[in-house]
């Protein structure tokens, strides 16, 4: 009897040691090993800013951040539903009007988020809060001013479209895609500026729609 109750033992834990070897070579078990470990001080996936700060503080740094996205988020959900009517029933100048607010409300919770940064002492929480917050907002508003100043190019409303660039600019002083639209208006006005005055000699004169320098000097 001890001899049946010992090799049915054995078997248990055999079999539990091969179930054991199987799962860790499952491929989501499994450690890469080349994969390096995450540098010392770097915030966690998922960083859970409200469990690393004290209730008043998180109310002073994180909060107003929180307000300015969601407002933007809000805007965008009525974009969204907009957009999604026939093309037909569209607003264009309301949607034009959603976009421009979205992007100044991710542009101030940008802001803002800039700003908790310098009101936390400790490193990570200033590493998360620009990664978290400042960052990915920061880059919200640059990509809705970028849609807007390109459509604006497409309606040749240069001038619109030459304000909403330099707005990038200041969001984003290395942002190539801004600098080389502004260098592309700003060349072919004052390729333009000959031709208007010579135009104008000759008694004859330019419409704005074709008009570079007349457009941006508006």
């Amino acid at each position: 009897m001890k001899r049946v109750a010992f090799v049915g033992l054995a078997a248990v834990l055999v079999g539990g040691l091969a179930v054991t070897a199987w799962a860790e070579a499952l491929p989501w078990q499994q450690t890469d090993p080349n994969k390096a470990a995450p540098p010392a001080g770097a915030p966690a996936a998922g960083n859970n800013l409200k469990s690393q700060m004290d209730p008043a503080q998180y109310q002073r740094v994180i909060t107003p951040i929180e307000i300015q996205t969601a407002q933007a988020e809000k805007v965008m959900d009525l974009l969204k539903k907009e957009s999604e009517k026939p093309p037909a029933k569209q607003n264009a100048q309301q949607m034009l009007g959603y976009k421009m607010s979205a992007a100044r409300c991710y542009l101030n919770a940008a802001t803002k988020a800039k700003a908790g940064i310098a009101l936390v002492q400790k490193e990570e929480l200033k590493q998360a809060i620009a990664e978290q917050y400042e960052k990915p907002l920061r880059e919200k508003a640059v990509s809705i001013y970028a849609e807007l100043a390109d459509a604006a190019q497409q309606k040749r409303d240069v001038r619109t479209a030459y304000d909403l660039y330099k707005q990038i600019l200041k969001i984003d002083p290395g942002n190539a895609s801004a600098k080389a639209a502004i260098e592309k208006i700003e060349k072919e006005a004052k390729e333009a500026v000959p031709q208007r005055k010579h135009g104008r000699s000759q008694g004859g004169g330019s419409s704005d729609n074709d008009d570079p320098a007349e457009r941006l000097d508006q």
